[in-house]
C-alpha cells in the first residue's frame, strides 16, 4: 500500500509544472508589434520567483509598462501576476494567472473572468521567444502573438 502512494506522489509532483521550467524566458527580448515595439525582460528562476518587465515604445515614447512576477506558493502551485501601468500614475492591481503547463520549452497561464487575455503563452522559437495572448474579447475569440528575438547585450540600454 505505501508503495503505491509513494509512486502516485512521484508522478504527481513531476506532472506538476515547476518555476524551474521557465529558465528559456531569461532575458532581454523585443518585438514589433501594432507597429510599435514591445520591449520585454525577464531575470531567471531563483528562490521561488521570476521578475520581469515590459514596456511599449511608440514615437519617442513609453506608451505603457507592465510588470510582472512568476511566484511559487507554499502549495506548489506557480502563478504569473501582470500589472499594468507606471508606478508614479499607481500601477493596476496584479492580475493572476495560474501556469498550466509548462516543459522547459513552453509554458501556458490561464486565468477566469471577462478581461482579455484568459490565456497567456509562451513558447521558444528559432528565432527567439513568442508569445500568443488569446481568450475571448468583446464576446468574439481573439489572440494576438507577439515575436520576440534577443536583445544583444550592447544593444540593451
Amino acid at each position: 500500500m505505501w508503495a503505491v502512494a509513494l509512486v502516485t506522489a512521484m508522478m504527481s509532483s513531476s506532472s506538476s509544472p515547476k518555476l524551474e521550467d521557465l529558465g528559456f524566458l531569461s532575458g532581454a527580448w523585443t518585438a514589433q508589434v501594432w507597429g510599435d515595439t514591445f520591449e520585454e525582460t525577464w531575470l531567471s528562476p531563483a528562490d521561488g520567483a521570476m521578475v520581469g518587465v515590459g514596456r511599449h515604445r511608440a514615437n519617442g515614447k513609453t506608451g505603457f509598462v507592465e510588470f510582472m512576477s512568476i511566484e511559487t506558493a507554499p502549495s506548489g502551485e506557480v502563478t504569473l501576476y501582470v500589472a499594468q501601468g507606471r508606478l508614479s500614475q499607481g500601477a493596476s492591481k496584479p492580475d493572476p494567472f495560474r501556469m498550466e503547463s509548462a516543459d522547459g520549452r513552453t509554458a501556458t497561464f490561464v486565468r477566469g473572468g471577462d478581461d482579455f487575455p484568459q490565456r497567456i503563452r509562451y513558447a521558444s522559437v528559432a528565432t527567439g521567444l513568442a508569445c500568443t495572448i488569446s481568450g475571448t474579447q468583446r464576446g468574439k475569440p481573439a489572440e494576438e502573438r507577439f515575436d520576440f528575438r534577443a536583445i544583444p547585450h550592447a544593444e540593451s540600454r
